[in-house]
């Protein structure tokens, strides 16, 4: 067990709260204890309303070991919690706002699974839903904001691939600039060479994935262009900037459409013999159409 650098947490506490998290996963806890936020099959986040320094709540964020060679390779490796907390450190000190981390717990790993333990953030809504609820003049200043904050992230060469709108928290004030808050921090690395244009053009497309269903294309164009100010880049950059995000996001579009053709959860553009293809409009998801397609051998 190892406990934050300020103290504020003992490891009896880490532990306790660790306990806590297992027996709501396996459905032995009271449901008014904490509740179960995101499962994956790399691990699974826990809310417990109480654990924390004052009796605040926390968050137990756990990572499942891997199997077969995979293990091997992390035998001597930092377990993901370790790397985790270490990334927290240098976000703070590049000036971006994450979870304080509590305590970790990674004696077994990566034989057993590793956690780690930090502050839920209180008073913060996600991405998506402070988009949904401003309106007029506060849907601009969340824009600007958002492009300002992205762009101190690549400026202080942050590197966060999992930057997406569930993973960034606003916190609102009426007359005060929104603040936002990473709160996985999952592979994430500082390149002190900076960001690649890769890698740059990779976060804002994951921005804009599914910002694009509840916003405007004039407001994206605003999160790109304060993005492009922060960084000192002219309207050229803006354009060229714009041009390949667009191209990203559409190449993106056409591999989930082939993924989920090949899994069967959508028809082949290609039709077979006396088969019948159900067409459907995947960008609006509201026209559905049936075409059946009779093709004889000459």
């Amino acid at each position: 067990m190892r406990t934050s650098s300020e103290g504020t947490h003992s490891a009896w506490q880490a532990g306790v709260a660790v306990e806590r998290s297992d027996a709501i996963r396996n459905g032995t806890e009271d449901a008014a204890v904490g509740r179960l936020l995101k499962r994956s099959a790399h691990g699974d986040v826990v809310l417990l309303e109480a654990g924390g320094p004052e009796g605040g709540p926390v968050v137990v964020k756990t990572r499942w070991p891997r199997s077969g060679w995979s293990r091997l390779r992390d035998y001597g490796a930092p377990s993901p919690a370790r790397e985790y907390e270490r990334a927290a450190e240098f976000c703070t000190l590049a000036g971006v706002e994450v979870p304080e981390v509590l305590g970790v717990v990674d004696a077994g790993w990566p034989a057993e699974p590793c956690r780690v333990v930090s502050r839920a953030v209180v008073g913060a809504v996600p991405l998506l839903e402070a988009v949904r609820e401003a309106r007029g003049s506060a849907r601009r200043r969340l824009a600007r904001a958002l492009g300002r904050f992205v762009a101190r992230l690549h400026r202080a060469g942050v590197y966060v691939p999992d930057l997406k709108h569930e993973n960034l928290l606003v916190r609102v004030a009426p007359d005060a600039e929104p603040g936002f808050i990473v709160v996985d921090l999952d592979r994430t690395r500082r390149l002190p060479g900076g960001l690649s244009r890769r890698r740059r053009i990779r976060n804002l497309v994951q921005l804009h994935w599914r910002l694009s269903w509840e916003s405007t294309p004039r407001e994206r164009l605003l999160v790109l262009g304060w993005y492009v100010r922060s960084l000192g880049d002219g309207s050229e950059g803006l354009a060229l900037l714009a041009h390949d995000v667009d191209r990203a996001r559409r190449r993106k579009q056409r591999r989930l459409l082939r993924r989920r053709r090949r899994s069967g959860r959508l028809p082949s553009e290609r039709p077979g013999i006396s088969a019948m293809i159900i067409c459907q409009n995947e960008a609006r998801r509201i026209r559905r159409a049936r075409l059946l397609l009779r093709i004889r051998l000459l």
